[in-house]
């Protein structure tokens, strides 16, 4: 079979501060994933309320990362996205340097540690990581010529996903084998690389091109101009129908999917009786599964409109989902979980190429920080559904998965029908 990414990497070669880029953030992303499983399958499995800790740290998650997707878009675009991804990646350092120490008092004390002190660690990092998300587009705008644009969009879908392939094994061996410690070190090593890796860009490249002088300026105007300048993305990003139709979309597959998947995932495992490798499994088939569609997916261009497959493609997820509440082995959900990463593999790199082609450079940052806070929000609504549901009515988890996964396919169709969806 041909791959049909050969030559996509073979355009990307004459970029190489973007692989070192695409480098650094596969490291830092396996070391903070892998963590994150390390420490949710702690929470769920040695807390004496583990759906109680889970459904508050995805909640708090929920909430900061798309608030702090917004402030990033706006410092990207004030300050330039090496300065912000600067900062942002040397704060990361610091917090799991911090809980690392931590963690290591407590372990020599004898003393359990709290699953309050993982949600305050884990949602503290939800609050760091969303920085980086507007420096990846404006990143990708500024290097990139925008006829490589697509592949570079899905080079970095592709080691993405490889991430997220690899980190949910690591972290949930790590966990199986009581490494935590190794995890969390291993994560605040990552993050030093990436830093480095930024330096080397801001001393590889021209100042006045990748960055922006910081000037002081008083709370109150500064508070005033970051008003200003989410009123601005939002109404860019309205003006667009096609693209906010597509944002749209992914708000509804992040609270009927992606929000509670996030406490779904770990209850189920446990509940089959598996161990932490099998909670790893899940996030890792739907990575194996979207890579697999990168890799062997043999097309040269996907032709537009892209909106109204977008939505055709969110309702056989859907169907994936649905079918997932009735089957009680956990192979056979691994396969329906990496189906549903293959089914879903081509919506991001839609979004962000449609996004970086119709948005000037000017406004980058805080139209994609405005378009992940309207996509994100929806996973902090998903996981009250899940709370709801078991707390309430008392569905069991498999029933989640079952209705939620209806609900996701019946609003895809009704929104495939409007007319938007026909122009993106």
């Amino acid at each position: 079979m041909k791959f049909p990414y050969r030559e996509m990497y073979r355009q990307m070669r004459i970029y190489p501060s973007y692989l070192w880029y695409l480098f650094g953030v596969f490291l830092s992303g396996l070391g903070d994933l892998s963590a994150k499983v390390a420490l949710i399958w702690y929470l769920a499995t040695s807390t004496p309320q583990p759906l109680v800790h889970l459904s508050i740290l995805m909640m708090g998650m929920g909430a900061v990362f798309p608030a702090m997707l917004t402030v990033g878009g706006y410092w990207v675009d004030r300050y330039g996205y090496l300065i912000v991804a600067r900062r942002a990646v040397i704060a990361q350092i610091l917090l799991w340097t911090g809980f690392v120490a931590l963690w290591m008092v407590f372990k020599m004390s004898r003393l359990t540690f709290g699953g309050d002190w993982v949600v305050g660690i884990l949602v503290g990092d939800a609050a760091l990581a969303p920085l980086l998300r507007p420096v990846d587009s404006a990143l990708t705008q500024n290097v990139i010529l925008s006829g490589h644009r697509e592949s570079a969009n899905a080079l970095r879908g592709m080691q993405y996903e490889l991430t997220y392939l690899l980190a949910p094994l690591l972290g949930g061996l790590l966990a199986a084998q009581h490494a935590l410690l190794i995890a969390l070190g291993f994560n605040t090593l990552s993050f030093i690389v990436l830093e480095w890796v930024f330096f080397r860009m801001s001393t590889d490249c021209d100042s006045r091109t990748f960055q922006k002088t910081i000037k002081r300026v008083d709370v109150k105007s500064s508070l005033h101009e970051f008003a200003a300048s989410v009123l601005s993305g939002a109404r860019l990003l309205w003006g667009f129908k096609s693209l906010a139709g597509l944002v749209f979309l992914g708000f509804w597959w992040n609270m009927w999917i992606l929000g509670p998947v996030e406490v779904l995932f770990p209850l189920l495992a446990h509940g089959l009786k598996g161990s932490a490798v099998s909670y790893g499994g899940f996030l890792m088939a739907n990575s194996l599964g979207f890579l697999g569609k990168l890799l062997f997916w043999a097309r040269k261009h996907v032709p537009r409109p892209w909106g109204w497959r977008y939505a055709g493609v969110l309702i056989l997820d859907g169907v994936v989902y649905t079918t997932l509440g009735l089957v009680h082995s956990v192979g056979i959900a691994w396969f329906l979980v990496a189906a549903g990463g293959f089914i879903t593999a081509p919506t991001d790199i839609w979004g962000s190429t449609l996004r970086q082609e119709l948005i000037h450079s000017e406004y980058q940052g805080r139209v994609s920080a405005l378009a992940g806070l309207v996509g994100f929000t929806g996973a902090p609504l998903g996981t009250v559904w899940v709370l709801l549901a078991i707390n309430t009515f008392h569905w069991t988890i498999p029933l989640c998965f079952l209705i939620f996964g209806c609900i996701l396919t019946a609003g895809a169709l009704v929104i495939s029908l409007l007319p938007v969806m026909r122009t993106a």
